[in-house]
């Protein structure tokens, strides 16, 4: 194990905190994550400085290139990877202050650019009506997939990772937990390839029971009965896949964004992400009444504030339409 002392390099620190503070506590997809940041951008520019000799100057130039270098066509540093980031060495020289190894966490003083707010693509009504009427007339088993994320806000990552046990009916009410999430990232055991993953969704309150309705319910009655034909009756019970195509194994991300592209294409709906269906869940419902707080818990976020500030669209023209009744008042 390497040495630890004041004067290492805090490419040496960064390996010791990675095996140490990050491996055992963190998702393996954060992992990957912090991997990346720590070989391809780290590294290669502020590695060689001592922990001794490090400060905020120092870290502050390295964001600065960073974000210009991010700026530049065809590379994929953003402000929300510098955010990141700055995060990840934030915590590696937090436990190198406790450990003795430098005064101060200089991370703290490191201006970051604003981020600037995505654009949210929602579907239409008349999008949204197309869609659902392309995925009901069509033979493809994996319609049902991108009905249920549209009709219920899942993510991807956590259609993809559905047992069949996750639904439970209890008397009139059926409910689909949501307990894992499945993604494909990098193998960092080989240093090769990919391999898919599945873990916990990405917080605790991400872990949430949703009631179904009776829609929903009678689509996947259709789903699993063509399910049935296609892998057998083994795999549609149990702590079996959801989405799959071959028995025991699940259907990947990547698979269902073609799907959906071509469901898209089928109802001739401009280009969309599959994440524009949970977006088009959260402001369906919230035009027709729901309460943030309740949407909150829908969606699986930590804070009801982050679904208000996903949504300030939809909160403005609520704002609007209270005044407007307010104003009949006077």
């Amino acid at each position: 194990m390497e040495e630890i002392r004041k004067d290492m390099l805090l490419k040496d620190w960064l390996d010791i905190w990675y095996e140490t503070y990050a491996i055992p506590f963190v998702k393996k997809s954060t992992q990957v994550s912090y991997e990346c940041y720590i070989r391809l951008h780290i590294k290669p520019h502020i590695g060689d400085i001592r922990l001794c000799d490090l400060n905020a100057i120092v870290l502050q130039q390295f964001f600065n290139y960073q974000y210009e270098r991010g700026s530049c066509k065809g590379t994929t540093l953003s402000p929300k990877t510098l955010l990141n980031m700055r995060m990840m060495i934030h915590e590696a020289i937090g436990e190198a202050v406790k450990n003795n190894l430098i005064d101060c966490n200089y991370v703290e003083y490191v201006k970051l650019p604003k981020q600037q707010k995505e654009e949210r693509r929602v579907l239409t009504h008349d999008e949204q009506t197309r869609l659902l009427n392309t995925l009901k007339a069509s033979d493809d088993p994996f319609a049902f997939g991108v009905f249920l994320c549209l009709t219920t806000g899942i993510r991807i990552g956590e259609l993809c990772g559905l047992y069949w046990s996750d639904f439970k009916t209890s008397g009139n009410l059926t409910t689909m937990r949501i307990k894992r999430t499945l993604n494909r990232i990098p193998n960092l055991k080989s240093g090769k390839g990919t391999i898919i993953n599945i873990s916990a969704p990405k917080s605790q309150a991400a872990l949430r029971e949703i009631p179904l309705e009776e829609g929903i319910l009678q689509f996947l009655e259709q789903y699993r009965l063509k399910q049935l034909a296609l892998i057998g009756a083994h795999h549609t019970y149990g702590d079996q896949f959801v989405l799959s195509r071959i028995p025991g194994q699940p259907i990947e991300p990547k698979f269902m964004q073609n799907r959906f592209k071509k469901f898209l294409k089928d109802a001739s709906i401009s280009d969309a992400s599959f994440h524009s269906l949970r977006h088009t869940f959260a402001t369906r419902a919230l035009e027709c009444g729901i309460d943030y707080k309740t949407l909150s818990v829908l969606l699986g976020h930590a804070d009801v504030t982050t679904t208000m500030n996903l949504y300030q669209h939809v909160l403005i023209e609520q704002k609007k339409d209270a005044m407007r009744k307010i104003m009949q008042q006077f």
